[in-house]
């Protein structure tokens, strides 16, 4: 126990062990949230990944990207995560909302 050091290992989100768990109470908070999650997300990826703001039509391959090797497993989870969100979906304007 002491103060670490810069560069060394424990701090938030660079121990695969650390689970933060927090509860959403409201109906209308969720659904903002996913909307927010789903409808940006490869647009912070693309940023994060530095992948540019080349044509918007263009395809890019994110493995390209130094980053990806760290965060491709966090990207796997969140693609896995919305498939499994996308099996539980009753509400037409989500479902609408996640196929666009």
């Amino acid at each position: 126990p002491g103060k670490q050091k810069k560069g060394e290992k424990g701090g938030l989100g660079e121990d695969d062990s650390v689970r933060l768990k927090f509860r959403i109470l409201s109906g209308q908070v969720f659904e903002r949230l996913m909307r927010v999650c789903i409808t940006r997300m490869d647009a912070f990826l693309a940023s994060y990944l530095e992948l540019g703001s080349g044509d918007k039509g263009a395809k890019v391959n994110p493995q390209s990207s130094p980053r990806w090797k760290k965060a491709s497993p966090i990207i796997k989870a969140y693609v896995k995560s919305v498939v499994s969100f996308s099996d539980t979906l009753t509400d037409a304007v989500m479902v609408h909302m996640l196929l666009r």
